[in-house]
């Protein structure tokens, strides 16, 4: 980030069958710890895409998961919005992506498409408990998935 911030981020990267190959990006940005709560839940699908050709990339939010800097005060801000911003643009400088940048699931009215607005009526129930003691929690371990990994 431009204040020096790392954000992490996860890409599963299809193997090329040809060089200069390039591949559609599917960018997943949430402040849902993507290393240990819904790790297991989405190796498949992560797998399953990347087998199809798409580089799929999973970003935790500042000061979720395992990213570092101060958390944003609220949801939905300019600031987070421009860091969303800033990880794509990164993205599409990456030799094997395509530039056009799809989002899928975004909403111009975040009050009606919400999570917490499903009826019109503010939610504050377990989801708010439940986020904010996740990612209270110390960031996941540093860890490699490589061929050695593999072999333990």
């Amino acid at each position: 980030m431009s204040d020096g911030v790392r954000l992490s981020a996860s890409l599963s990267i299809p193997i090329p069958k040809h060089n200069y190959e390039k591949f559609p990006i599917l960018f997943e940005y949430k402040p849902y710890r993507k290393d240990d709560n819904l790790f297991n839940f989405d190796q498949p699908n992560i797998f399953y895409l990347t087998r199809r050709g798409f580089i799929v990339t999973k970003v935790d939010i500042r000061d979720t998961g395992s990213s570092k800097g101060f958390l944003i005060e609220r949801e939905y801000t300019i600031e987070e919005l421009n860091h969303c911003e800033h990880v794509i643009q990164q993205l599409a400088k990456r030799p094997t992506a395509l530039q056009p940048v799809f989002l899928a699931h975004a909403s111009h009215d975040f009050y009606k498409n919400d999570i917490h607005y499903p009826d019109d009526i503010v939610h504050l129930n377990h989801y708010i408990v439940s986020i904010d003691q996740t990612n209270a929690l110390s960031a996941t371990t540093d860890y490699l998935i490589n061929q050695k990994w593999i072999k333990q």
